[in-house]
């Protein structure tokens, strides 16, 4: 499902060839544009992973003393790349 501005919500395919895999039931990429709003959703449980500068600046201390979070700082290990020419 693909809601435009919202969300891409990517759900397990039970006849996959590979069983058992996928080993993700259901996967949602939420689109947050506002940085406030990103950062509620990450201090709140709501988005379990965030690449990039995903928080002003200003978030980063308040959300790095939270014991619930996990800070990586040393690349880009959960992205992929995305090489294209225009």
């Amino acid at each position: 499902e693909w809601v435009r501005g919202s969300h891409i919500l990517l759900e397990r395919n039970p006849d996959y060839w590979d069983q058992p895999k996928p080993h993700v039931d259901r996967l949602v990429l939420r689109f947050i544009s506002d940085p406030a709003a990103r950062a509620v959703a990450i201090e709140t449980g709501q988005v379990q992973l965030a690449p990039g500068n995903p928080v002003p600046l200003s978030d980063i201390e308040r959300l790095r003393r939270l014991r619930h979070l996990a800070f990586v700082s040393d690349g880009y290990q959960y992205t992929n790349t995305v090489t294209r020419i225009e």
